[in-house]
């Protein structure tokens, strides 16, 4: 691959950025731990998975949704209900918002370093990414940036030609979260030449497949049906057959007559089709900043296909939204602040099938949709903007 900026360390605006993406974390977390209506996943399951179950060990003793190192977090945070006794909760959430918090910081340090590594402008980092309400929200709001911290580090390493490190960053990402998985089929085919697997390419999935192991196989050995279940709920069943926030209900709903295994089906293909155009489209470029620019079309691709997509989510889009410059950043607000709107509206406003609140998460989808359109079809600078996004409504889909 070849760079096409240049390198540098952390200078004063950096410190700036991180600073203040240090103080809005802070800021979206302790509002959330002292003001219990500002709801978070996190504390939710504060009473599924701590109280009502006697503070018992995830899937030994009970299952969970979540893989398993989601588990043993909440697991851990449990033994810190002592620092306010009357309110448990509270030291419960403080240990975990200090796991989370230097992932936090994490999302805005590696999107400043890819930015310098391909040419983009940090400013605009710090706009979009740090400065979004999507980053003010959902870094304490479930185990998301974690896990999109460690995408965007071995994104970052693999540019640096450090693909081992980027690799067991990439499945670190996916032991907490599984949706960095997306990326796999990108980092597979800038590994080497062509397509074909070849010596290095299976030399290096040894560092994604081999820590993906070493997390899971304990859990899976020692509590084989609590893990099975949740292998099922993420990839076969979804969450007691719910589509959450995703365009994919009107579907299941209309044309599959709530058939949800036909439109879990639909889903990976769309996903895998989506995400095969991308890499086809540039298959003959192999610099950085295409790097980048697929693997925004990979996460898109992933969002419009998810059967589940709860706002959240948003914070994989967001830094490379920053990241590739061909996006307008007012699109890129916009986004963000209609992704927020969903959480907004989601105890207020009717969330069913055919509510506002799944009206607006479906719009978000398919604003993102038109952004992979967009960068699909033309390589000039700035193509996915406003005016773009509303000619491509207007017109059929041309190519180049």
């Amino acid at each position: 691959m070849r760079s096409l900026g240049a390198t540098s360390g952390i200078d004063g605006n950096d410190k700036e950025i991180l600073a203040a993406a240090a103080s809005v974390f802070w800021i979206g977390a302790l509002t959330k731990l002292l003001f219990p209506t500002l709801y978070s996943d996190v504390q939710a399951l504060f009473g599924g998975y701590v109280q009502s179950v006697g503070h018992s060990i995830p899937y030994l003793d009970f299952g969970v949704e979540y893989p398993p190192l989601i588990g043993m977090l909440i697991w851990t945070a449990g033994f810190f209900t002592w620092v306010d006794p009357k309110q448990p909760a509270l030291g419960y959430g403080l240990f975990q918002a200090s796991v989370i918090f230097p992932f936090a910081v994490a999302i805005a340090y590696y999107s400043l370093r890819i930015a310098a590594h391909i040419g983009v402008s940090k400013t605009r980092v710090g706009l979009i990414v740090v400065a979004s309400a999507t980053f003010f929200y959902f870094t304490y709001f479930n185990w998301d940036a974690p896990t999109v911290a460690l995408m965007l580090g071995a994104i970052y390493y693999f540019l640096k030609r450090r693909p081992r490190i980027a690799y067991v960053m990439l499945s670190l990402g996916a032991s907490i979260k599984i949706y960095p998985l997306v990326l796999l089929p990108l980092f597979w085919l800038y590994s080497d030449a062509g397509w074909k697997p070849t010596a290095k390419r299976l030399t290096l999935i040894r560092y994604f497949i081999y820590p993906l192991l070493l997390i899971n196989a304990p859990f899976a050995i020692l509590a084989p049906t609590n893990f099975a279940r949740m292998l099922s709920v993420n990839f076969v069943t979804g969450a007691n057959f719910w589509i959450e926030d995703s365009w994919l209900i009107y579907p299941n709903i209309l044309v599959f007559q709530r058939d949800y295994y036909a439109t879990r089906l639909t889903s990976y293909l769309i996903i895998g089709g989506l995400g095969l155009l991308s890499l086809y489209r540039f298959r003959d470029r192999r610099d950085d900043r295409t790097f980048v620019r697929i693997s925004l079309m990979l996460v898109i691709a992933g969002i419009f296909g998810f059967t589940g997509v709860p706002p959240q989510f948003m914070l994989m889009a967001i830094p490379l939204l920053a990241l590739v410059d061909a996006v307008d950043p007012y699109l890129a607000r916009f986004v963000d602040l209609v992704n927020v709107l969903i959480i907004v509206m989601w105890f207020t406003y009717d969330t069913g099938p055919f509510g506002v609140v799944t009206a607006v998460s479906s719009l978000r989808q398919w604003i993102l949709l038109a952004v992979y359109v967009l960068l699909l079809q033309r390589d000039r600078a700035r193509t996915a903007d406003l005016s773009g996004l509303l000619q491509w409504l207007r017109t059929p889909i041309r190519g180049e």
